[in-house]
């Protein structure tokens, strides 16, 4: 699930998610999610899938927060839980 959705961080007890498009470099849409790598990989690394925080911060602003290196994270738990029956 790593590679599927970026690099996964403990945040907030929830799976989360560096998603801050300054984090990210060869970004092409696909769907309604993105393709990319992050700028600190090779460009041979393996492409992630995800979404853009900024982006999702406009909708969801709850399932964003920002890392003490002022960059976007998105809470995937919160983003894809939205809508559901608890």
């Amino acid at each position: 699930m790593q590679n599927l959705f970026g690099g996964m961080l403990g945040f907030g007890g929830q799976l989360a998610s560096l998603s801050d498009k300054r984090a990210k470099k060869d970004i092409k849409k696909v769907g309604g999610l993105y393709e990319y790598r992050y700028k600190s990989e090779g460009r041979n690394a393996p492409k992630r899938i995800g979404v853009m925080a900024q982006e999702v911060e406009k909708v969801r602003p709850d399932a964003v927060a920002e890392g003490a290196d002022g960059l976007r994270r998105v809470d995937y738990g919160l983003l894809f839980n939205a809508g559901r029956g608890k």
